[in-house]
Formats: structure tokens, C-alpha cells, sequence
């Protein structure tokens, strides 16, 4: 599944500060989320 733009120039800037505060389990989990909440696959 290709990514909206409007995932890729609102959400993704926001979640990638968010992303590098977080340790290796809190990444994980922020992931986990993200495929869940947008119907993505981590592969």
C-alpha cells in the first residue's frame, strides 16, 4: 500500500522526533501502532 500524502507532509515529520526520544522497545511499539492504525506491514 502506497502512503497518502497527506501521512507523508503532516504525520511522518511529527513522529519522527518522536521516534528518536524513544529506546529500542518504545520504537517498536510506536511501529506496531502506526501499521495497525494505517493498514501498513512492517516488511
Amino acid at each position: 500500500m502506497n502512503m497518502s500524502r497527506n501521512l507523508k507532509d503532516g504525520l511522518l515529520p511529527k513522529l519522527r522526533v518522536r521516534y528518536e526520544r524513544r529506546n529500542r522497545e518504545g520504537k517498536t511499539r510506536m511501529l506496531d501502532e502506526l501499521c495497525e492504525d494505517h493498514g501498513y506491514e512492517r516488511k
